[in-house]
């Protein structure tokens, strides 16, 4: 199966005689509290041109309510993961390596094989590959891509690290549950430090 995008439905609502004003693409042009261009008109999900997964939809409903209750949330800087469910599953969050140094880091990448950790042993599923870029000068984990069995359970490890701002060697240097995928992340950050420590 190939999916080559998707288009908002937007044409035929009169929506600009409303004053919302669409995009190029057709989305519903909002700010970073997703108001749209009429007073008082709000839009949310992948309408509002938002990345198109159900957990960022959710997040901008949260946007919205806390806005109409007089909050002051915003869309901008946040960092949305997302998982492919596919076997293996396709796990990512944050930065590529290409992106990170188009945007000026100097990176560390953290290469591991999943058939490396544990539990994929004993699961019988060994096929992936986890990769994380961290930034030299902060030791800050910038992105991850995990390919592998329970990839997007895993990377929510991974997320609240990069919300906490932590260096990668409080991942590291963590005492996760053996065997669990999680553990993984051990191994994965060890390779910065020692490119031979896949136990």
């Amino acid at each position: 199966m190939v999916a080559t995008g998707r288009t908002p439905v937007t044409a035929g609502l009169g929506l600009q005689a409303a004053g919302v004003r669409l995009t190029g693409r057709g989305f519903v042009a909002v700010d970073d509290h997703l108001r749209t261009t009429a007073d008082g008109v709000w839009a949310a999900g992948d309408v509002a041109g938002s990345p198109q997964f159900t957990h960022a939809s959710w997040h901008d409903f949260r946007i919205l309510r806390a806005n109409l209750t007089g909050g002051d949330a915003v869309t901008s800087g946040r960092t949305v993961p997302y998982t492919v469910f596919t076997t293996p599953e396709l796990a990512r969050i944050g930065l590529t390596e290409t992106e990170a140094r188009a945007q000026g880091y100097d990176v560390k990448v953290a290469r591991l094989q999943v058939a490396a950790i544990p539990r994929a042993k004993t699961l019988h599923e060994q096929a992936g590959t986890w990769k994380a870029v961290v930034d030299s000068a902060t030791d800050r984990i910038l992105g991850a891509a995990l390919l592998g069995p329970d990839a997007g359970e895993v990377l929510s490890a991974v997320q609240m690290a990069m919300l906490g701002r932590l260096p990668y060697q409080q991942v590291r240097d963590a005492i996760f549950t053996h065997p669990t995928m999680a553990e993984g992340l051990n191994l994965l950050f060890d390779t910065l430090d020692d490119q031979t420590a896949h136990r």
